[in-house]
């Protein structure tokens, strides 16, 4: 990870940390895990995400939060496959893509597709890798994430897709 990253995802845990010490009514625990394990999960930080996950996960759980569920599902699957366990990390993928598209949160689907797409490519699905890239993608374009269309055009572009 760069030290600029590093130094921001560092800063980013404190404040969070913090808020998880000083909540306010309005905000539960499960608001500052999800928060905590997304930022672990996007700057792929293994140490964070064993210590997060399952407080995330069981937080969501608590509250019956089908977008929190989802969120944590994709940090195990992040966490699975940072640890080449690509089997649990595709199935932890595909329950985070199931609720994010009954929840309706593009984005979140996006991301996750994504994910599943570059786990898949490691298993040597290249034709399922590129199907999921390609609705990523697609889903990114529609929510005008730039950067994150941007993301799935290199993978799509790695792939070999005709799909660019």
């Amino acid at each position: 990870m760069p030290e600029s990253a590093s130094g921001e995802f560092t800063q980013t845990q404190q404040v969070l940390a913090n808020a998880l010490r000083h909540t306010a009514e309005w905000v539960g625990d499960h608001d500052i895990y999800a928060a905590m394990v997304d930022t672990a999960a996007r700057s792929k930080n293994r140490e964070i995400l064993q210590q997060i996950t399952p407080l995330a996960e069981e937080s969501a759980g608590r509250y019956e939060h089908q977008l929190y569920m989802g969120i944590a599902n994709r940090a195990w699957g992040i966490l699975y496959h940072l640890n080449g366990d690509l089997p649990d990390a595709l199935t932890r993928l595909e329950e985070a893509n199931t609720l994010f598209e009954t929840t309706g949160a593009r984005w979140q689907l996006g991301r996750t597709l994504l994910c599943t797409a570059e786990v898949l490519r490691e298993m040597g699905e290249v034709a399922a890798s590129i199907e999921k890239a390609e609705k990523a993608a697609a889903l990114f374009d529609v929510v005008h994430a730039v950067e994150e269309h941007k993301q799935a055009k290199r993978l799509l572009a790695e792939l070999g897709s005709a799909g660019q």
